[in-house]
């Protein structure tokens, strides 16, 4: 028997039959989002009276229950976070609860949040015990209400002195999974993983291995005592930092673990270590209970070398972002260290510029200007920007990765939060043409004449 191949559709086709519901449809809007064409389809009996749907050109079923057109197409790519192109198959229904991404506690659900009383699903659900684990990877966490309230979490004792739920706003957490993507691929500088493995609250180890070139010859494959006999030096500047995992070996000394890593790395390489087999001159820093401690692979075990990861004195001059702040009181260099970090150097608070977005820190002889993060209008700057400002949810002062990777590699550092949400934002950014063309698509009029629903007739839904 001969197979009839269906009808190629068009902005004039109709007596469509849609998979899963009765009766005939027929289009009454088209748009093509990354070279697929997608249909808006109106019922031909029932007309205004029921929602469309949506349909590709092989007449497959992409949504149904739509009353806004192709905005309603926009918020399904959304949900599932998928782009036409990222697929060959029919663009699969949203799950349940719309989250294509892993919920930040297992232990906690979306129903369980909901059933206590909360119901904001812009807040994703956390227990007290990963609520403390986030908040000391610098993220922030909520407290969340029975009546359907929160208040922010400034400190541990707020996390332990909660009883109820709690909570990381969707966008955080979106944009921390991104990060972790991005960093799994190997994309990240060495300078920022470097940065990462030093303040990341966990348990972790890194290895680094001295840099190629005929310059470090002296020191390849070297023990200590070789290297202090000709009055060589092991510095920091000469190594590069290959890699860096979370430390899982557990209710081990110091010797114990640093023998299991050499083994490691010499029989069992894991994937995405790029390095030589561990030797000589190769050295093994740990990071136990948020202590860092470096250790030197010689010739015989390991030398402890507490100087190697010694921060350089921070000085304002190598951190000038080469903007100039002007108060009543003089023009002063703008830098982009922290107050705390200039406090650390020896600066202490001296004035505030007019608009209160900038303090003037001094050390007697000398002062620089810093942004002042507490400042109120910023605060109310963030919140205008992402409720009015932008589809994609980039504030507009949001460095980039590259800026980030720039400030860590002149001697900076970054928040993991910045950085995480460089990421999402550079992610957004190669979606913004799908969105664009969704949202920039003119509703077309109706030209077909409807009838009117019979009585008694079964409504679609």
């Amino acid at each position: 028997m001969r197979t009839t191949e269906k009808p190629r559709l068009s902005k004039d086709s109709d007596h469509i039959e849609v998979p899963g519901h009765i009766g005939t449809w027929y289009v009454i809007d088209t748009t093509n989002i990354d070279g697929k064409d997608y249909f808006l389809l109106e019922h031909e009996e029932y007309g205004d009276e029921s929602s469309n749907v949506i349909i590709n050109a092989l007449s497959e079923l992409i949504i149904d229950g739509v009353w806004n057109g192709f905005s309603d197409l926009e918020d399904h790519f959304d949900s599932i976070d998928i782009l036409p192109s990222a697929t060959k198959h029919p663009l699969p229904e949203p799950p349940s609860e719309e989250h294509s991404y892993p919920l930040p506690d297992p232990v906690v659900s979306i129903a369980d949040r909901n059933s206590y009383g909360y119901l904001n699903d812009e807040m994703l659900p956390l227990s007290q015990e990963r609520a403390a684990e986030l908040f000391d990877q610098d993220l922030t966490v909520y407290m969340l209400f029975e009546d359907d309230t929160e208040a922010m979490a400034f400190d541990r004792e707020d996390i332990d002195n909660h009883s109820g739920l709690f909570g990381i706003e969707k966008n955080d957490w979106t944009a921390l999974q991104d990060y972790e993507e991005l960093k799994g691929d190997g994309k990240l500088s060495p300078e920022i993983l470097e940065q990462l493995f030093l303040e990341s609250p966990k348990d972790a180890f890194a290895i680094y291995q001295l840099k190629r070139g005929e310059e470090y010859r002296d020191y390849q494959f070297e023990g200590l005592k070789y290297l202090q006999n000709a009055g060589l030096e092991v510095e920091h500047e000469n190594y590069d930092f290959i890699y860096t995992a979370s430390l899982s070996i557990m209710n081990d000394d110091k010797i114990n673990t640093l023998n299991k890593l050499y083994e490691q790395f010499n029989i069992n390489h894991p994937t995405g270590f790029t390095g030589h087999s561990l030797s000589v001159s190769d050295i093994i820093v740990l990071k136990i209970d948020n202590v860092v401690s470096s250790h030197y692979v010689d010739s015989f075990g390991f030398q402890e070398l507490p100087q190697f990861l010694e921060s350089a004195t921070l000085v304002p001059d190598n951190y000038q972002t080469g903007d100039r702040i002007d108060t009543p009181r003089g023009s002063f260099s703008l830098t982009s260290m922290t107050k705390e970090q200039m406090a650390a150097a020896g600066y202490g608070f001296h004035h505030s510029s007019d608009d209160d977005k900038y303090h003037i820190m001094g050390n007697g002889t000398r002062a620089f200007a810093i942004r002042n993060e507490d400042n109120p209008l910023r605060t109310v700057e963030i919140s205008t920007e992402q409720n009015f400002n932008k589809i994609d949810g980039v504030l507009n002062n949001q460095p980039s990765v590259a800026e980030l990777e720039a400030t860590v590699k002149s001697g900076g550092t970054i928040s993991l939060l910045d950085l995480a949400n460089a990421v999402q934002a550079e992610k957004q950014d190669k979606r913004a043409s799908v969105v664009e063309q969704l949202k920039s698509k003119p509703f077309q009029e109706k030209e077909k004449s409807k009838k009117a629903p019979t009585v008694g007739a079964e409504m679609e839904r």
